[in-house]
């Protein structure tokens, strides 16, 4: 299979919330509750945004997981005409990825880099979204 932007059914929202992850933007904001998502479903392996901290408007926080493992994910987002958006790891936020090790780490890189392809500048199938290239600057 390949990566796909796919609306959750009211099954996986509930399924999703029932794990009570928090909004790392807010406590206000509650718990995560995804209502679209980048998926691969043969690999066991998706990726939403969270949205984008109004300190931070050049950083995007997204929900990874990845088989076994789930996190929050920063990533720095760089347009660059013209029509290419570049996501890069230089963040003000710690990234998780860091503490992961050898042959999975690459493994991990490759499907997040292939997620991110799919979701380019908004996860949407809008075709000004579809027309932008994207570069993985990690």
């Amino acid at each position: 299979m390949a990566f796909e932007i796919e609306a959750l059914t009211a099954e996986q929202r509930e399924q999703f919330a029932a794990k009570q992850i928090p909004d790392p933007l807010s406590p206000v904001l509650g718990i995560l509750k995804p209502r679209e998502w980048i998926i691969d479903a043969g690999k066991d392996v998706f990726l939403f945004a969270i949205g984008v901290h109004r300190d931070y408007p050049n950083e995007e926080l997204f929900f990874f997981h990845w088989k076994d493992q789930e996190m929050i994910l920063p990533l720095r987002k760089e347009n660059q005409l013209p029509n290419t958006r570049i996501w890069s790891f230089q963040t003000s936020w710690e990234n998780p990825l860091r503490y992961v090790q050898g042959n999975i780490r690459s493994q991990i890189l490759a499907d997040l880099k292939q997620a991110l392809e799919v979701y380019r500048v908004d996860g949407t199938s809008d075709p000004s979204n579809l027309a932008v290239q994207v570069v993985c600057d990690f």
